[in-house]
């Protein structure tokens, strides 16, 4: 009698179990972390927004990032069930079919990341052109993102380890396949949850969502949408994005927001040009932010103000209250360069919206970590 091989389940034959079991990273509540390394990820500023919604007594239809990069804030309320669904809109092809592939064709992706030869070869073949197939384009995108320094995929970015690969950090330390795997799954346990993924501009993805207001069976409407922005910081983000902003963009995205209808919080770094530039526009406040750098492989603890601009309609928990989730996580009313600013936040009839912060490079899902030279760190996140 010939013995069968016990056949390994499929990916979809797990879904179900995989969605019904509780999301916990590092004991923090309810996180579902992105399988993507972000600099300046926002994991952090997950436990704050859930506050922000709370606060205004918000359960949104329909959760959108038009800028998604890592998409750590829409995946974890979604974890947490504080959205019943989201939408993620990014310009980069490679970010985009990557989550088209996360949550329409896991299984292959997941097939991939067991079977991928992590290598420098590899690495220069992603890093040449941007291919063709979506499938490869997701791939690429994981692959640049987990083998790069700091997980940045701007061309002149360079390898885990460096180019000689001399470092005690090889160049697949930052690809835990297990972990990977795990993530993407438990993603693709809550596809039904995920309206639509757009490789589109900001402005495309406010369009799609315009779209569907007021149409279709279900008769969306502008209060039952909620708008999480991150655009690319006004500092050295050249250097960390592949899809920046120069000052025009900036001001154009400002414009856009004025006078929107749905709701929307955004996050910028906390400099004079978002001071001047939001100046007047929605709520407003400002915080410090422990986070660590690696110089010369020294471990360094500063802290980061980041701003916090919200549509008029959008209350802000109390200016100076710490967050009690967030060890070190305080509000202020303004960055330390404009002491000669108004002293409460603004509230007016304006609006506003963003893409992707930058400058913590040592930080990898959100984690504070030590990370060496070639922006390899000891942590396996």
């Amino acid at each position: 009698m010939t013995a069968h091989k016990q056949q390994r389940p499929t990916l979809l034959s797990q879904l179900s179990e995989l969605a019904s079991r509780p999301d916990e990273t590092k004991g923090r509540r309810g996180m579902l972390p992105s399988p993507l390394r972000y600099p300046g990820g926002k994991l952090w500023l997950v436990d704050y927004i859930e506050h922000v919604l709370e606060v205004n007594a918000l359960r949104p239809s329909l959760f959108v990032e038009p800028f998604a990069g890592g998409a750590s804030v829409a995946l974890s309320l979604l974890a947490r069930d504080r959205v019943e669904s989201i939408g993620l809109v990014d310009r980069d092809p490679l970010v985009a079919a990557f989550w088209d592939t996360v949550f329409h064709d896991a299984e292959w992706l997941v097939e991939q990341i067991r079977t991928v030869d992590v290598t420098l070869e590899r690495w220069h073949g992603y890093k040449a052109a941007i291919p063709d197939d979506r499938r490869e384009r997701a791939l690429a995108c994981l692959f640049l993102n987990r083998t790069s320094y700091s997980g940045i995929l701007t061309r002149r970015t360079g390898p885990i380890g460096g180019q000689a690969q001399t470092s005690r950090y090889a160049i697949d330390c930052r690809f835990p396949r297990g972990t990977l795997i795990e993530r993407i799954e438990r993603l693709a346990a809550r596809a039904d949850r995920v309206a639509f993924v757009l490789h589109n501009s900001w402005e495309e993805g406010l369009a799609h969502v315009s779209s569907l207001i007021n149409t279709g069976a279900n008769k969306l409407a502008s209060k039952d949408v909620f708008y999480y922005i991150d655009p690319p910081f006004f500092r050295k983000a050249e250097r960390l994005y592949t899809y920046y902003f120069r000052d025009a963009d900036h001001r154009r995205l400002r414009d856009s927001l004025i006078g929107l209808e749905e709701r929307w919080v955004l996050s910028y770094d906390a400099c004079d040009d978002v001071e001047d530039l939001y100046r007047g526009v929605g709520n407003k406040l400002y915080f410090d932010l422990p986070y660590s750098t690696a110089r010369a492989r020294a471990e360094r603890r500063e802290l980061k103000a980041e701003a916090i601009i919200t549509h008029q309609a959008v209350a802000l928990p109390p200016d100076g209250q710490k967050h009690p989730d967030i060890p070190g996580l305080q509000s202020v009313r303004r960055p330390a360069s404009r002491q000669d600013d108004s002293a409460v936040p603004v509230v007016n009839a304006a609006s506003a919206m963003g893409q992707r912060p930058a400058e913590q490079s040592a930080s990898v899902d959100g984690a504070e970590s030590r990370t060496d030279a070639h922006g390899c760190s000891g942590a396996t996140s």
